[in-house]
């Protein structure tokens, strides 16, 4: 018992000394956003040089990078989102 109560008010000092600085991570949120966006543009804009360029084995090609990418883009977007609204209840948390 008194060991717990030693490690206890040592850990409650020791948070009081080394407080946090408050974190904001809305700024990687819009980072990883404009990450996402950039895929489904770049997939886009790929597919579609693909699927004018030439025919046969390219068309199939060209269609699965705009799927593709447009996936993997939302995922992107979506995991963005998540870190903003985790951000946002924490704020609320803590006020």
């Amino acid at each position: 018992m008194e060991k717990t109560r030693i490690y206890l008010t040592e850990s409650l000092s020791g948070k009081e000394r080394y407080s946090r600085p408050k974190e904001d991570y809305s700024i990687l949120a819009t980072i990883i956003t404009v990450i996402g966006y950039l895929f489904i543009v770049t997939g886009f804009i790929i597919g579609g040089y693909l699927l004018f360029a030439s025919a046969g084995i390219d068309l199939f090609m060209g269609f699965l990078l705009i799927i593709s990418t447009t996936v993997i883009g939302i995922i992107i977007i979506g995991f963005a989102r998540i870190i903003h609204l985790l951000t946002e209840i924490n704020n609320k948390l803590k006020s």
